[in-house]
């Protein structure tokens, strides 16, 4: 289970670093420990264990970011036109 939060949370970090500024890891974290928190309050969980997530899930979400990062000079190496990226921010 924690992989699979880990790689999911891996995936939104890497889709916000080939857009956003680092600013938006603020807003993407706290949500996120939010959310995990009512969720592991839900079902039961224990403190440590929903700090545990928590710190799981920032960390992912930092190295997706990251990894965003090293891969937006990458696709646009890839010949990706900026009038295509304008057509598809405008949908």
């Amino acid at each position: 289970m924690t992989l699979t939060i880990f790689g999911f949370f891996f995936v939104m970090g890497a889709a916000l670093g080939l857009r956003f500024k680092v600013l938006i890891l603020l807003p993407a974290i706290g949500l996120a420990a939010v959310g995990i928190a009512g969720v592991g309050i839900a079902h039961g969980d224990g403190v440590g264990t929903v700090m545990l997530t928590v710190a799981i899930v920032a960390t992912a979400l930092q190295m997706g970011y990251f990894f965003g990062l090293v891969m937006r000079p990458i696709i646009a190496s890839f010949g990706v036109h900026a009038a295509v990226v304008e057509k598809l921010r405008l949908r």
